[in-house]
């Protein structure tokens, strides 16, 4: 019976050839975006499970920001037996390691406590996770940088220098941290020697760049001991008259990825739930319209199976038979679906790994958890797209079918009305989501930050302390014709604030927390800032090195300074002592929209500028950039020159959604493509069932016109249709994904009148395609035989 079941199959796969290929193109492809769809999911969920102790590990949080100070951590766990082991970390931007004659600018590199190898479970090569970092001058290294800088030595106990000033000894090597972490550091200096390097810094409160990690015992209430933890170091500030706003929470690792509150001010950017919800969301959409076009191109394909039916029925064959030859047509289509769609991931690998910035594989689709749900989406996609049409089609009587009564009733028509009907809803459900988010990145793009970042080169002083050496590579460049301004600072626009202090005015005692730019002199000139109130630092103002500052406007609001701030005195916390303000400056956008502008103090301080900063005029830039690297390289011979420019750093920040929306674009492609792929194997069966009915019209003196506009018009109207139902969906979405950011554009009508105008021309343009031959037809070929 099976084998009488498969020879059917075949021959009706070969007999309908364009409805099969619709049904297996369509399918293939709506089943290879869910199964890449599925790997990063997969991904995404995956971050920082696999520690051992991962559901005890959590990072401390102060006022929702995850930038401590040094004392945190020895402070709390020396008053809490609940927690087991502490650990900070103290990332360092840019590093040069050398290894005799291997020199190499690092960006991985951090500090780190000696417990953090007691916390997090990174598997060591060689070396011992207790004692590796225990001694002074100690440091752990990846298994890459092992390979880099050793080849096949045996890397412990090799000495390293780091920044051409402190020798290192290699005491471990770790597998290489995996990408589904939320930090991904390459070197682990010990903080045992901190004094040396950092001298008394490291024990300033003020000093808020260091990420603190705590295993807790098991069974504890994070809860309580949050509200403990704020007690405690409300009271240890109040003890030194600070008083400060304090309110400490506990975060999982597990969450820091996808729920943190500031996923891009993280030691590396992550992510969001709501992109995993939006992907997640597009592969069931994706696949439903790939159902939904096999429903509705095999259920009205029944008009050409019916005799075939009626005699099975006539000559014994049972519903149930009849079902499991139509259930087994869909599962063999499903098969060759299948085997199109993996073939389909296997060619687009490569190419969404490098849209997502991911190293997804294969095989990654095929582990456990992965592979029960691709088992589920083949059953219900079975069950969907071959349940239905198996139980409609054999459902009619015989008798009927025989004498040629081949009309359906309503109810068929209205299912099929309502599939065609969610397909579109779908389509411009992420039309518009495309749209939309196509205009808040042009948004970001084009808004006015509030400075100049054009023609402006990033760069490193090696030796800040040395302000001659740093005067004379100043003097050196300002040489070249092409060159403006140089200055520097510890940090520069488009990047992020992560030095942090208290303030507080003389009228009122309680801190708030701000950040803090060091700069130079002539900081402001490059990025053509100029005040709103006061004036900038100058260096005919000895005093303004040691005793003024410079605040944005946000900055002035917080400390309530009123409308005249210049002059007026505010407490340092970080160098305990008063700064008179000097000057007041725009709230320009120092870091990216994703961020409200934070309340920031400038002070001069140019022995921690350790940020070149050069303005060049256009043109002639290569030959800038050489002369740049020649002159740096005079000063620094030892030294690695890199560069980069403040637009393209700026630019980068909003890499990750720039490639969401360029995923999101190719997925609504794929939507609409899919969906019309049903519509024109929809249209090409309603034309051939209405045949006689348009060549009676034409007989009767309809024009190919009318005859189009009679065909269009009923599915233009279910398109009106899917549009009402689409518009507030969209607009939840897209209002909660415009919540990421701090600046966003207002969601407009036309937003919506783009994406339903975009839909209906391309289903016009599907269904004249197929129609324009039917109407075009002598109407003599298709009433010949009545």
């Amino acid at each position: 019976m099976y084998k009488n079941y498969f020879k059917t199959t075949l021959r009706n796969l070969l007999k309908y050839k364009l409805n099969s290929s619709i049904n297996i193109l369509g399918m293939g492809v709506g089943l290879a975006v869910c199964f890449l769809l599925l790997m990063f999911i997969q991904d995404e969920l995956s971050y920082d499970q696999y520690h051992e102790k991962a559901p005890r590990i959590f990072r401390l949080l102060n006022n929702d920001v995850m930038w401590c100070s040094p004392i945190e951590a020895e402070l709390l766990k020396n008053n809490f037996p609940e927690i087991e082991e502490a650990a900070r970390l103290l990332p360092r931007n840019k590093r040069q390691i050398q290894y005799k004659d291997k020199t190499f600018m690092e960006t991985k590199f951090a500090f780190a406590d000696a417990s953090l190898f007691k916390i997090f479970s990174f598997n060591f090569l060689r070396g011992e996770p207790e004692t590796a970092l225990i001694d002074p001058y100690s440091i752990v290294i990846t298994n890459e940088i092992a390979n880099k800088y050793f080849g096949s030595e045996n890397p412990v106990g090799k000495i390293i220098r780091i920044g051409n000033e402190y020798d290192y000894t290699v005491s471990g090597v770790i597998e290489n941290i995996p990408n589904n972490s939320h930090f991904r550091f390459d070197f682990f200096a010990t903080l045992e020697n901190a004094e040396d390097i950092f001298g008394d810094f490291i024990y300033n409160i003020g000093w808020g760049n260091f990420p603190t990690y705590f295993l807790l015992k098991e069974n504890v209430s994070t809860e309580s001991l949050e509200q403990k933890f704020s007690k405690l170091f409300k009271d240890y500030l109040a003890e030194r008259s600070i008083d400060a706003e304090i309110n400490m929470t506990l975060m999982n690792i597990r969450d820091i990825h996808l729920y943190s509150d500031n996923p891009r001010q993280d030691m590396d950017p992550q992510s969001s739930i709501i992109y995993v919800i939006i992907f997640a969301s597009i592969a069931v959409f994706i696949l439903l319209i790939a159902c939904f076009n096999y429903i509705n191109i095999l259920t009205a394909n029944a008009t050409t199976r019916l005799k075939e039916v009626g005699i099975k029925k006539v000559v014994g064959a049972t519903r149930k038979q009849l079902v499991s030859q139509f259930l087994l047509e869909a599962v063999f289509q499903l098969v060759i679906a299948f085997t199109l769609a993996i073939i389909l991931v296997l060619l687009s690998l490569p190419y969404f790994n490098s849209f997502t910035s991911k190293e997804l594989e294969i095989d990654k689709l095929f582990i456990p958890g992965n592979l029960l749900a691709i088992l589920g989406i083949l059953f219900t996609t079975v069950v969907i797209a071959g349940g239905y049409p198996a139980k409609f089609i054999s459902s009619f009587r015989p008798t009927l079918i025989l004498k040629g009564l081949k009309s359906f009733a309503g109810t068929k028509y209205n299912f099929k009305r309502a599939l065609v009907i969610s397909q579109f809803t779908i389509s411009i459900i992420l039309t518009v989501c495309a749209v939309i988010m196509f205009r808040q990145l042009d948004f970001l793009y084009q808004s006015d930050l509030g400075y100049d970042k054009e023609f402006v080169i990033m760069s490193d002083v090696i030796d800040p302390e040395n302000q001659q050496e740093f005067e004379s590579l100043k003097q050196s460049l300002l040489k070249h014709s092409n060159i403006s301004i140089v200055s520097s600072a510890n940090r520069v626009p488009s990047g992020e604030l992560n030095n942090y202090s208290g303030f507080h005015t003389r009228e009122n005692s309680e801190e708030v927390n701000m950040a803090i730019v060091h700069t130079n002199y002539d900081y402001f000139d490059i990025f053509g800032i100029s005040p709103v109130m006061g004036r900038l630092f100058s260096e005919n103002m000895q005093t303004d090195a040691g005793e003024s500052i410079i605040l944005n406007e946000s900055a002035v609001k917080i400390l309530n300074l009123g409308d005249d701030p210049i002059g007026k005195s505010i407490y340092f916390n970080w160098v305990d002592d008063y700064r008179t303000v000097v000057g007041v400056i725009n709230d320009f956008y120092f870091e990216s929209l994703y961020s409200e502008i934070a309340p920031t103090a400038f002070v001069v301080q140019p022995s921690w500028c350790d940020k070149l900063i050069v303005k060049v005029k256009p043109g002639n830039i290569p030959q800038t950039l050489q002369f740049v690297e020649e002159t740096w390289k005079s000063f620094y011979p030892e030294w690695v020159f890199e560069y980069r420019f403040v637009d393209e750093r700026y630019e980068a920040e909003y890499s990750a959604d720039q490639r969401t929306f360029k995923l999101m674009g190719y997925f609504t492609f794929l939507a609409i493509f899919i969906a019309s792929l049903g519509l024109f194997g929809l249209v090409s069966l309603s034309t051939k069932n209405r045949i006689k009915e348009i060549g009676i019209r034409k007989v009767l003196g309809s024009s190919v016109t009318k005859i189009l506009s009679l065909i269009t018009r009923e599915y233009i109207k279910w398109i009106i249709i899917a549009f009402i139902i689409a518009a507030p969906i969209a607009y939840y979405f897209m209002h909660k994904w415009l919540q990421n950011f701090a600046y966003q554009i207002q969601i407009s009508w036309y937003d919506f009148a783009l994406a339903g105008a975009f839909t209906i021309v391309v289903a016009v343009i599907t269904v004249c395609w197929h129609s324009l031959k039917a109407a075009r037809a002598n109407p003599v070929e298709s009433l010949r035989y009545e």
